[in-house]
């Protein structure tokens, strides 16, 4: 018996380690010979019914839910006639004779976290890294860096499974740009997408819209997520750009696709990345991408972006101005398109369940 935890559906209801999740439990549910060998765990409130109603029909369903979820993600989990366990987050099984499976997605709080939080998430990694019978990483340099703060790990039981881009995301060449900037944003624009901690370097984005280029082509930047923080409302003013900055909030895949396709170029401006799905939605959608060479988004956006060092202000304005020979723009949106389709969340999917026939 296969046994996957759904716990990250409610830890996280939008982001890439939702999507790899969606990804395995499609695989797992597809495959013929695991049939009648799963089971989920669900916290009780339809989850897993919710997203897969045929899960309900061709696995069991085990509800989850003795205790509140600020104590539960934290739990070992209990239950018989199970021969592989693969969590969403770090839990694992409590009998020793199962085979874990822990999916690694990158070493952030290793490098970025401090005080508590930092050390409860470790510890609990720590502890599920241990008890592990193969672990997945979702990229070569994540596997690099957790043998740098994981030492003692044996490579044989670490794997690369790269995480994939939807297919929504490949608008057609000939589909015309579309993409509603907002309110308060006027074309031409550049995209922003996704959360702007302190490793997604998001400053980085207001300083290249202040940018002589950014004025000289009449850039706007639409900023796809939460409201700007004070901080950032604050360095917008200093910079003279907040006129310039619209944020939509609320954005589903069409429209994400809409905004990607019409836009003049995407940044990603990361000082750190896992392994970094937006670039490859932006390909998808044929949007020539600029992002940093730090950590592993080389490894994803291999010759198909622009790269530059992220506290290198001068090098992403000297990468924006070649996007203005429009044969070398046509160029790298076809590079794009086709370094977009080298990844696929099916092949995520299917090389993770490969995994667990490994070890069943």
């Amino acid at each position: 018996m296969i046994a996957l935890d759904n716990i990250i559906f409610e830890l996280q209801g939008v982001g890439g380690v939702s999507a790899v999740w969606r990804a395995v439990i499609e695989a797992a549910l597809r495959d013929s010979d695991l049939s009648g060998q799963l089971r989920f765990y669900d916290s009780g409130r339809g989850v897993t019914n919710r997203f897969y109603p045929e899960a309900m029909r061709t696995a069991s369903v085990i509800v989850d839910d003795k205790l509140p979820l600020r104590l539960r993600r934290y739990t070992h989990v209990f239950a018989r006639n199970v021969d592989v366990f693969h969590s969403s987050y770090f839990r694992v099984h409590n009998s020793r004779s199962v085979k874990n499976v822990v999916t690694i997605h990158d070493c952030i709080y290793e490098q970025f976290d401090t005080g508590l939080a930092k050390l409860v998430h470790l510890g609990q990694k720590r502890h599920a890294l241990k008890r592990a019978a193969a672990v997945i990483c979702v990229s070569e340099h994540t596997r690099q860096d957790l043998f740098r703060y994981y030492p003692w790990l044996d490579p044989e039981r670490v794997r690369v499974v790269h995480n994939g881009v939807a297919d929504e995301f490949f608008v057609s060449a000939d589909a015309p740009a579309g993409g509603s900037t907002g309110e308060g944003a006027a074309e031409p624009y550049f995209l922003y997408v996704g959360g702007r901690g302190i490793h997604k370097n998001f400053a980085a984005a207001l300083h290249l819209l202040a940018s002589r280029t950014a004025k000289q082509l009449n850039l706007s930047l639409v900023v796809v997520g939460a409201q700007l923080s004070p901080e950032e409302n604050r360095l917008a003013s200093q910079l003279g750009v907040t006129h310039r900055i619209a944020v939509r909030g609320g954005v589903d895949v069409s429209e994400l696709a809409g905004l990607y396709s019409g836009a003049y170029f995407f940044l990603f401006p990361s000082l750190y990345e896992g392994f970094g799905i937006p670039p490859l939605e932006a390909m998808a959608a044929g949007c020539p991408v600029i992002c940093t060479n730090a950590a592993s988004l080389p490894e994803v956006v291999g010759d198909a972006a622009l790269l530059f060092p992220p506290k290198n202000r001068e090098a992403a304005t000297e990468q924006l101005d070649k996007l203005a020979d429009s044969e070398f723009r046509k160029a790298l949106i076809a590079k794009g398109r086709t370094r977009a389709r080298e990844f696929s969340w099916r092949r995520t999917g299917d090389e993770t369940v490969r995994v667990y026939k490994e070890l069943s």
